[in-house]
C-alpha cells in the first residue's frame, strides 16, 4: 500500500512538472540562451573544429547537438524547447529502474527510481534548458549496458561500441563525468572483501576495454582541440581549487539522500557511531569557523524573493554553518556505510558518485547544487544499498517536499 502511494506521488509530481513546463511559454533566459546561441554555429558549420574552437560555454557540446537534431520539431521556442528535457529524465528513470532490476531487486525497482524525484534540484535542471539532463543520461544509459554485461559476464562489441559512444556524449556534456571511469577497479573487487581482487570475468573484461577505449576517442579530439578539458573561452574557470564548495557539494548530498531515503542516517543512533559523529561536528564546526567561513543560502532564488531582506544575512551565516557539518558528516558515514557492504557494485556507484561531485573542487567560481545533481542516478543507486527496503509514511512525505520545492524552485527562475 505504501508503495502504490509513493509511486502513485511520483507520478502526480512527474506530470506537474510536465504541465508546469507547458504551460510555462516565457522565451529561453538566463542560462537557456546562453548555449543556445551555439546552434547558430553548429548550423553554419556543422560539427567541425571551427565550430568547437569557437564554441561558447563551459559544458560539451552534448546540449547543443541534441536540440540542433530537434529544432524542427521544438523551433527553438518555449516550451516545445524545454520538452526534451523531461522526456530524457523520464528516459533516465527507466534505465534506473532496469538497473536494480539486474541487481535482483525487481520488487522495489519503480519505488528506487521514483525516489530520484525528491531531489528538488532535478526539477531545474528537467523543467529550463540546461545542459545536464542529456550528459546524465547518456552516462545512465552507459552505466546500464556496463552492469548487464559484468553481472552476465558477457560480451558484445556492437552494444561495447554504442556504449563507448553514449559515454562520449555524457563526456562531452559535463565533462567532470569523465571521472566515473577512475571509479572501475571497485568492479573487480572480490565480493566480501575490501582488498582482494578478482579478474574471472574475461568477457565481461573485454566489453569493458572496447567501451573504455570508444568513450574517450572523440572527447579526447575535442579536448585536444580546446587545448583543455573546457572550450577555449572558458580556460580560466577551473584555475585553483576551493576546499568550500567541495564541503558544500557533500553537504548538499547529504541533504539529498535524506530526501531519497530519510532512514539511511538511522545507524548514527547507535552509540559508537553517535560518539563519532559529535567528533566529526566538532570537527566540521571548526573547520567552518576558522577556515572554510561558508557563507550560504540554499534554494536562493525563493529565500530571497520569499524572506524578509533583512534577515537574509543571519540565515546565510546559520546555512553555512548547518552545511558544513552536514558535508563533513556525509562524507564520512557514505564512505564508512558503503565500504562495510564489501560490494563491488555499492563501492562502484558510490565512489563513481563521489568522484563526480568531487570535481566541485574545481569550481572556484559560484557554487550550484546542480554540481551535484548532474550525478543523481549513481547517487540513487548506492543510496538504496539493500535488496528489500520497506517505504515508510516518511519517505513518502519526503518525496512530496522534495517535489515541491523542486517546482517552487524551477517557478522562481521566472
Amino acid at each position: 500500500m505504501k508503495n502504490n502511494t509513493y509511486i502513485i506521488t511520483g507520478i502526480i509530481l512527474l506530470f506537474s512538472l510536465m504541465l508546469f513546463t507547458v504551460f510555462q511559454k516565457k522565451p529561453p533566459f538566463w542560462d537557456e540562451t546562453y548555449y543556445l546561441e551555439n546552434i547558430i554555429n553548429l548550423n553554419k558549420f556543422g560539427f567541425s573544429k571551427q565550430y568547437l574552437i569557437d564554441y561558447k560555454g563551459p559544458a560539451g557540446p552534448t546540449y547543443t547537438l541534441i536540440h540542433y537534431l530537434l529544432q524542427d520539431i521544438t523551433k527553438l521556442s518555449a516550451p516545445l524547447i524545454r520538452i526534451p528535457n523531461i522526456i530524457f529524465l523520464i528516459a533516465i528513470l527507466f534505465y534506473i529502474k532496469k538497473i536494480f532490476n539486474l541487481n535482483n531487486t525487481k520488487n522495489n525497482s519503480l519505488v528506487f527510481a521514483i525516489s530520484s524525484l525528491s531531489i528538488a534540484n532535478i526539477y531545474t535542471i528537467s523543467g529550463l534548458v540546461l545542459t545536464e539532463i542529456f550528459a546524465v543520461f547518456f552516462m545512465t544509459f552507459t552505466v546500464y549496458y556496463l552492469i548487464k554485461h559484468y553481472k552476465n559476464n558477457k560480451n558484445n562489441y556492437i552494444l561495447a561500441v554504442i556504449s563507448g559512444l553514449s559515454f562520449s556524449l555524457a563526456i562531452l556534456g559535463r565533462q567532470p563525468i569523465i571521472v566515473l571511469w577512475i571509479a572501475l577497479p571497485f568492479l573487480f573487487i572480490k565480493k566480501g572483501y575490501l582488498f582482494k581482487f578478482d579478474f574471472s570475468k574475461k568477457e565481461f573484461i573485454k566489453f569493458l576495454t572496447v567501451t573504455l577505449i570508444t568513450s574517450l576517442i572523440i572527447p579526447f579530439y575535442v579536448f585536444y582541440l580546446w587545448g583543455n578539458i573546457q572550450p577555449l573561452s572558458q580556460a580560466s574557470t577551473g584555475i585553483g581549487i576551493s576546499i568550500k564548495n567541495l564541503v558544500l557539494a557533500f553537504a548538499y548530498a547529504g541533504i539529498f539522500t535524506f530526501f531519497i531515503k530519510p532512514n539511511y542516517f538511522n545507524f548514527l543512533l547507535w552509540k559508537k557511531n553517535l560518539y563519532e559523529f559529535i567528533i566529526v561536528l566538532i570537527i566540521s564546526i571548526f573547520f567552518n569557523i576558522f577556515f572554510l567561513k561558508i557563507e550560504f543560502i540554499p534554494f536562493n532564488n525563493i529565500i530571497i524573493n520569499y524572506l524578509n531582506p533583512s534577515l537574509v544575512p543571519y540565515y546565510e551565516i546559520f546555512c553555512g554553518n548547518i552545511l558544513s557539518v552536514v558535508g563533513f558528516s556525509f562524507i564520512y558515514f557514505f564512505i564508512k556505510k558503503n565500504l562495510l557492504q564489501k560490494d563491488p557494485l555499492t563501492m562502484f556507484f558510490a565512489f563513481g558518485f563521489l568522484l563526480i561531485i568531487g570535481t566541485s573542487l574545481k569550481v572556484t567560481h559560484q557554487f550550484s547544487a546542480r554540481y551535484v545533481a548532474q550525478a543523481f542516478p549513481l547517487m540513487v543507486l548506492s543510496i538504496h544499498i539493500t535488496k528489500k527496503e520497506n517505504i515508510n509514511y516518511l519517505s513518502i512525505v519526503t518525496l512530496a517536499i522534495g517535489g515541491v520545492l523542486g517546482i517552487i524552485s524551477l517557478n522562481s527562475y521566472y
